[in-house]
């Protein structure tokens, strides 16, 4: 029964049904209407075995669920960001064969309500829910009613796959879909379990192959996940190529990918049956050659070390699950891998700061993209200055505007305090010297002829790694439904640069939230007249722009 509204309300309800229903009549269909799927699933030993069953794609939606381009650990966000060109390229032949695409990036679809999958979705009817069944005992691992839940026993070695000596959970979150993930618009944009249900009745979807991140989080749980849409009677499957699990890394003993392959294996065992969403494309004649999609899978994916954190040289390992037979080469100088390049046998070891390029090869071939990754070997501390800079007056500050779809005020930097005024804080350490600011920034000071270096520990402030708490925003009441409370970390990625007299003598990586301050120190040339402390988004298309910078007991050292 349809719980229809009235007025304006039913007219662009009722528009939007006609749509859909439009849609799917027109939707075209491959061969005699049906497509194969070849479903995997595992016995309690791990056994695998197959079924087929044949179906109507027209009657198949694809969900994607949370396909961010931002998330706590940097080597997961570079896995699952890896997979956004496997996506895209499926996602275009499922479109051709009538299948329904449904985009659920949750805590992301803030940023989403303008778009047109966004007002299709909204504008359906609802559908009256089925009754969901008490799933608590279940979250605690022990099964409840024939529904058992992977999460509780699932997650192995903490929540970052950077290794040993980080912790990055607290880094960064979300804030928007991946901007390379496309989308028509015939597809749609789902929240609730409401607004999901709509779309695949209105559209008489029977099936539903899930996509995503994270395999054992989100994908599963998450209101238009899996957990929840097997128990309105769709069938629900899994795209085991598709996804990728967080899980964790241990140097030569257990990598992101065994972790990834282990989940959609105790998936098959005991939620649902999985596909090959590459093979099932080949086989329905959708497929169109062999476009080079995937990525060599490195862990850690880029990192800084050589801190009292992590005092130890990295040591990454690299795997390719979707080109397995592939033989990995590598350089360390920064030039692209070539069929010659050094062969990956083991973990390679850095023990300096490195530009990693990775890609997988067919003799002289190439069959992969070519993955990169930095890796940064942290400065000494410099010892604190003689004259602190948040003593001197500036020549001029420049103060970045605020970007659109921002949370940011606009904020003058802040001599002595954080630029919200509070104490100078970086993981935990406390300063009672420096400025903080809001990237971007600049600030110029003059230079007396006594300074003969500049020094400075330099880094996000840890008031951005306080949850932010949007209520009131104006974003907000667009949503479906009202949301209260804290969403997501303040999310900033930033860079900081010294430069004298015009030219950049100096120039960090980029420091997202909790990672410890990088250390500065510069040698000031005779007669040189001011020196600017500038603060960039290191890459805004990223991050959520305007990050809060520190320059921690920042100063010059006159002997």
């Amino acid at each position: 029964m349809l719980n229809r509204p009235d007025g304006e309300e039913y007219q662009a309800s009722a528009a939007a049904s006609d749509r859909a229903r439009e849609s799917a009549a027109s939707r075209p269909s491959a061969g005699a209407g049906m497509i194969e799927l070849t479903l995997q699933t595992r016995d309690q030993q791990g056994n695998i075995h197959t079924t087929s069953e044949q179906v109507d794609p027209r009657k198949v939606g694809v969900i994607a669920v949370d396909c961010w381009h931002y998330h706590w650990c940097r080597t997961w966000r570079n896995r699952a960001a890896s997979l956004i060109p496997r996506f895209n390229y499926c996602f275009d032949a499922a479109r051709k064969l009538g299948m329904t695409l449904v985009f659920s990036p949750t805590n992301a679809t803030r940023d989403l309500h303008d778009a047109p999958q966004r007002k299709a979705t909204l504008a359906l009817p609802n559908h009256s829910l089925p009754s969901l069944q008490n799933f608590q005992a279940a979250a605690l691992g022990a099964g409840a009613g024939g529904w058992p839940d992977p999460v509780g026993g699932a997650l192995r070695w903490g929540m970052c796959e950077c290794g040993l000596g980080e912790a990055c959970f607290y880094h960064n979150n979300t804030n928007a879909q991946h901007p390379d993930l496309k989308m028509t618009t015939d597809d749609y944009i789902a929240l609730t379990q409401q607004e999901a249900y709509n779309i695949f009745k209105e559209r008489g979807i029977t099936h539903i192959l899930y996509t995503g991140f994270a395999t054992n989080m989100c994908m599963w749980a998450k209101p238009t996940g899996m957990k929840y849409m097997k128990q309105f009677d769709f069938r629900c499957f899994f795209a085991r190529d598709l996804t990728e699990a967080i899980t964790g890394y241990l140097e030569e003993s257990f990598t992101p990918t065994q972790g990834t392959n282990e989940i959609i294996q105790l998936i098959e065992a005991h939620l649902a049956p999985s596909i090959d969403m590459e093979q099932t494309m080949r086989q329905a004649g959708v497929w169109e050659g062999d476009p080079v999609l995937d990525y060599v899978h490195l862990a850690p994916w880029g990192r800084l070390f050589g801190a009292p954190p992590f005092p130890l040289p990295v040591q990454v390992e690299f795997t390719c699950r979707h080109v397995p037979e592939a033989e990995l080469r590598y350089t360390l100088d920064g030039s692209d891998p070539i069929a010659a390049s050094p062969l990956y046998q083991r973990p390679v070891k850095i023990d300096k700061t490195t530009l990693l390029k990775a890609a997988g090869f067919k003799g002289e071939t190439r069959v992969t993209r070519i993955s990169e990754a930095r890796y940064w070997k942290y400065p000494i501390v410099p010892d604190p200055p003689t004259v602190y800079v948040s003593e001197l007056t500036s020549l001029c500050e420049k103060v970045g505007e605020v970007g659109p779809n921002s949370y940011a005020v606009k904020k003058a930097a802040r001599f002595n305090r954080s630029v919200d005024g509070r104490v100078l804080t970086n993981r935990g350490r406390k300063f009672g010297h420096g400025i903080g600011v809001q990237a971007p920034s600049e600030l110029v000071f003059p230079l007396e002829p006594s300074y003969k270096r500049f020094v400075a520990n330099v880094g996000v402030d840890d008031e951005c790694m306080e949850w932010d708490n949007p209520d009131g925003l104006p974003q907000w009441p667009q949503w479906s439904r009202p949301i209260h409370g804290p969403t997501s970390y303040r999310i900033c990625q930033i860079l900081f640069e010294v430069i004298i007299d015009g030219k950049t003598v100096t120039e960090t990586p980029p420091l997202v939230n909790g990672e410890l301050a990088w250390g500065i120190d510069v040698e000031i040339p005779q007669g040189a007249q001011q020196i600017t402390l500038r603060v960039n988004d290191a890459e805004s298309r990223f991050t959520d722009p305007h990050g809060h910078g520190d320059w921690l007991d920042a100063g010059f050292v006159t002997s």
